[in-house]
């Protein structure tokens, strides 16, 4: 369900400490960057067109007219022949047997170059997605240090259980004790960096008793992430011995063999993203609420904006499991209920409905505000009920256009045609808002309605309030235009 926007400054009684704050902000920084490599991957078509034959071949195209009858000749032929089997098509053998036949004059030679080109050009597409994995993993790997220097400065005395040595000419230069705790606690997160993720793992599972497998998605799939991003950064994406050994374990049979591409697809970078994402925010709301217990409701508000944002952007994977997380740290009855209608979304969308429909059914909302009631009637797909229930909400004005527009949980209302009657409603309300301070005039034989002062109101002209307008059936000026709201309630009469 939507929330407010968390304002760190007055979110509870108390204000949150700094190292909060920094936290907060942080996560949701972390946030937003995965929001951005998202937006990237719809890039896609417009890379892909730049791999296309169309552009690839281009230049070579332009030849093509200079070259003789016995050029041409032989480049149909030579074609022809390497291309009929295109599984085992060579084009070093290609070109080589192309060169023979065309000969070496300068046209002949301009054209194999550009067509040796064209055939060895590397794709664009997979450079623009292992890009993404590579980004996506550096960034969840500085979070890991920012939340290894916040743990640090929480509890300084962790650092007395492993080796802080400092030189002479370290002490000669450090002026405090606060220089010195600073200086090692940069070295202790360094020293954790270099470590694998394994490392990263342990580290926050001794220390704070958090396990990144419970924060998981897919626990399996994020562990192949961060292999396949060493073996992209230092193997070129051909799938090494190391990675083979490495996801052997859990991948099975669907490991790939030793020597063959990694090929990262759309479908498995959005997956990518959306396990870093999660894992991340999971990571650090879970840290800085172990910090900081005074300042957990902090936390859990900013976490239910999350989720909600995922699923306005149909990240259906990731608020399942953020919302699942937040109604089991919730301390509030109004936080576990945001969290439980919007894990429900977000199942329903990614099972059916079907796989919601048996909890929905038991949940008793007999003392709950019209907004879960809508909900309710959105899970069981009762449209009918769903939109007596909004009406009453436009009616109050107790939901925001915005929300009517953007909530996931009216999908599939907004296909229904009484929809946007309900938006012509919200909108005549808002201007008739706007209106409220202002002054009108009706012409008493035509029943024109005027706002004052229009120009054609006339001297005849009678001020009313707009509820005597509309009592008198008055129709609006055509050169002011004042709003004639419609009665909610007509809609579904």
């Amino acid at each position: 369900m939507p929330t407010e926007t968390p304002k760190y400054e007055n979110i509870i009684q108390d204000e949150p400490e700094p190292i909060s704050v920094r936290i907060l902000l942080s996560v949701d920084g972390y946030r937003r960057q995965f929001d951005a490599l998202s937006d990237l991957i719809e890039l896609a078509p417009h890379v892909t067109e730049l791999d296309s034959p169309k552009n690839s071949t281009a230049s070579a195209k332009k030849l093509i007219p200079n070259l003789s009858r016995g050029q041409l000749r032989a480049f149909g032929e030579v074609t022809k022949k390497h291309f009929e089997d295109a599984s085992n098509f060579d084009p070093r053998d290609y070109m080589r047997e192309l060169v023979d036949r065309i000969g070496t004059d300068r046209i002949g030679v301009a054209f194999a170059l550009r067509l040796n080109d064209t055939l060895n050009r590397t794709p664009r597409l997979p450079i623009l997605f292992n890009s993404l994995v590579v980004t996506a993993v550096s960034t969840f790997e500085v979070q890991i240090a920012r939340l290894a220097t916040d743990f640090y400065h929480a509890h300084p005395e962790a650092l007395d259980a492993g080796s802080s040595n400092f030189t002479l000419s370290d002490l000669k230069r450090l002026g405090s004790i606060e220089e010195a705790t600073g200086l090692a606690i940069s070295r202790r997160v360094d020293s954790l960096l270099y470590g694998s993720f394994a490392d990263w793992r342990r580290f926050f599972k001794e220390e704070t008793n958090i396990d990144f497998s419970a924060l998981a998605i897919d626990w399996n799939a994020t562990r192949e992430i961060f292999q396949r991003r060493h073996t992209i950064v230092h193997n070129g994406g051909i799938a090494s011995r190391r990675y083979v050994n490495q996801v052997a374990g859990f991948l099975g049979d669907k490991a790939p063999q030793e020597g063959s591409p990694l090929r990262s697809d759309g479908e498995y970078v959005q997956n990518a993203l959306e396990e870093l994402l999660t894992l991340g925010v999971l990571l650090t709301v879970s840290l800085g609420i172990k910090l900081h217990k005074r300042d957990a409701e902090h936390f859990i508000i900013l976490l239910n904006r999350i989720a909600y944002d995922a699923l306005v952007r149909r990240q259906w994977r990731v608020s399942e499991k953020m919302c699942s997380f937040g109604a089991s740290i919730s301390t509030t009855s109004a936080d576990k209920l945001i969290f439980q209608v919007n894990r429900w979304i977000a199942l329903s969308r990614l099972q059916g409905p079907g796989a919601v429909r048996e909890e929905v059914l038991k949940w008793d909302i007999s003392a709950l505000a019209p907004r879960y009631q809508l909900a309710k009637s959105c899970l069981l797909e009762d449209m009918d009920d769903a939109f007596r229930i909004l009406a009453l909400l436009v009616e109050t004005r107790d939901i925001e256009l915005q929300d009517l527009l953007e909530w996931p949980l009216l999908e599939h209302a907004r296909s229904d045609p009484r929809f946007d009657l309900i938006v012509l409603s919200m909108r005549e309300q808002k201007e008739n808002a706007k209106q409220s301070v202002s002054r009108f005039a009706i012409t008493p034989r035509s029943k024109v309605l005027h706002i004052l002062p229009c120009p054609r109101s006339g001297r005849a002209s009678v001020e009313v309030t707009l509820e005597e307008a509309i009592e008198q059936g008055a129709t609006p000026c055509k050169s002011c235009a004042p709003i004639l709201p419609t009665p909610t309630k007509e809609i579904y009469e």
